[in-house]
């Protein structure tokens, strides 16, 4: 266990948990993430700052032997893992709440903005983010996924900039599938991911999706 780490991250941004039709707060949400970490088998759930955090830590096979000290160990990695990831949702708070002036909402009888209310990360050597920003084939890692496949001595400078951001991008491939942002830390991966949406609708008005 020297590398015991949380696999899959799931952010429910405030919004998640109001009711569009009356904008009441869900009264499940405090349950599902209470202030103090819940722990399950394989996962933490716990309140941030009012975001819910659900996290998805590798499980002790069956096969292996289940002992009061292999638990308390397990218990401990956990709880370092809770605190670590509560540590990197500091780091990106300010970012957090930024974005939720992008988030969608319905106002008025009509949907507005570009966010989902939840992101999804994954935690494999470097931690991944899906791009939920627009639709698949007009998010920002799309558009950068398609500039980085031009040749690079054909670009000029401000093309060459949107380049160099795709260099955070792991392409899905698809114009069905969401592309991810990338970043050494979830801390990182947040970073880079803001720094691709603060150029979100200079990328849309190429008119490179497709």
């Amino acid at each position: 266990m020297n590398n015991f780490n949380w696999e899959t991250l799931s952010l429910l941004f405030p919004e998640w948990a109001i009711d569009t039709r009356t904008g009441e707060k869900d009264k499940t949400f405090s349950r599902n993430f209470p202030e103090t970490p819940n722990f399950s088998k394989g996962k933490i759930q716990f309140a941030f700052n009012n975001y819910g955090i659900e996290l998805n830590l590798p499980v002790i096979p069956s096969w292996i032997k289940q002992t009061k000290c292999l638990e308390r160990t397990y218990q401990k990695l956990s709880n370092q893992v809770c605190e670590d990831v509560s540590r990197e949702l500091d780091k990106s708070f300010e970012t957090l709440e930024q974005w939720r002036t992008f988030v969608k909402k319905y106002e008025n009888g009509e949907w507005k903005g570009n966010l989902e209310d939840h992101l999804y990360f994954m935690n494999n050597n470097l931690v991944e983010m899906y791009d939920y920003f627009g639709s698949i084939n007009k998010s920002p890692s799309h558009i950068l996924s398609r500039i980085n496949t031009l040749p690079k001595n054909s670009l000029n400078l401000k093309w060459v900039m949107y380049s160099m951001l795709s260099n955070n991008i792991v392409s899905s491939g698809s114009s069905t599938t969401c592309s991810t942002i990338k970043g050494e830390t979830l801390s990182k991966c947040i970073a880079n991911a803001n720094e691709i949406y603060s150029y979100a609708q200079e990328l849309s008005d190429l008119g490179l999706s497709s």
